[in-house]
């Protein structure tokens, strides 16, 4: 037994340090493109999935674009698909330091507020990070029917 304290005390001790903590808003920040939109029914008991990207995508036709502001405002280009975040408005995270989900508040032309929506985040996004991935859980009295996730690749 002592011998096993004697060995524990002389281990050394870690000189490396492990960073900074990544700034979980400024992650976000930028320009992201559609690049696969998926479908899950929460109640098969396959959780089937399915990939319908192809309702956003086609020849000639740009996929939809997300653009995040600094300045918390959002906008939406889209050709193809249904728009679920609304045109514009702004954006912001649940929890700065640990979020699960990102929020819109989408606004009219007057810029009055039309709405609150509340996306889960697939991952928290890091700065360097290359993709986003949100999800859109409908539910019908309490239970959850299907699971719409967006991914979005950066390309800003």
């Amino acid at each position: 037994m002592g011998a096993l304290l004697a060995m524990e005390a002389c281990k050394p001790e870690p000189t490396a340090t492990i960073g900074d903590p990544f700034d979980n808003f400024e992650g976000m920040l930028g320009q992201w493109e559609l690049s696969g939109f998926l479908q899950l029914d929460d109640q098969s008991p396959l959780f089937e999935q399915r990939d319908l990207t192809q309702f956003y995508t086609g020849d000639g036709i740009v996929p939809m674009t997300l653009s995040l502001e600094e300045s918390g405002s959002y906008s939406v280009a889209i050709e193809k698909g249904l728009n679920y975040f609304g045109a514009q408005g702004i954006w912001d995270l649940d929890d700065k330091e640990r979020p699960t989900a990102i929020l819109f508040y989408p606004s009219d032309d007057m810029g009055n507020t039309t709405d609150t929506l509340s996306y889960a985040l697939g991952r928290v996004v890091r700065p360097h990070d290359l993709n986003l991935d949100v999800e859109l859980t409908r539910n019908c009295d309490g239970t959850d029917i299907v699971t719409y996730t967006f991914r979005f690749d950066r390309i800003q």
